[in-house]
């Protein structure tokens, strides 16, 4: 199963609460780093992509510029990324 783990730079403290609820009613796995916030599961790029998008932006998140997903299979060498506004296939070179 395609496993998408999504990252955010910190914002205010109740900007991240109403994250975390919001990500975790639809769910997703949320921890907090040093600097950052995650959040991770099992899906495709796409469909994490259109789920977490409007909820980025309504919490004051620059899509575009802050938000990096990245969609792995443990079967598969293959990874997909968004990134600065654009989803990057990347295979390993034989």
């Amino acid at each position: 199963m395609d496993q998408v783990r999504g990252r955010l730079p910190k914002k205010q403290s109740g900007q991240i609460q109403e994250l975390q609820s919001q990500l975790q009613q639809m769910g997703y796995e949320f921890s907090e780093e040093m600097g950052e916030i995650s959040f991770s599961r099992p899906g495709r790029l796409e469909s994490v992509l259109s789920e977490v998008l409007p909820v980025v932006e309504k919490g004051g998140w620059n899509a575009r510029k802050e938000l990096y997903l990245e969609e792995t299979h443990p079967e598969k060498a293959s990874r997909s990324i968004y990134e600065n506004g654009r989803i990057l296939r990347l295979y390993p070179s034989h």
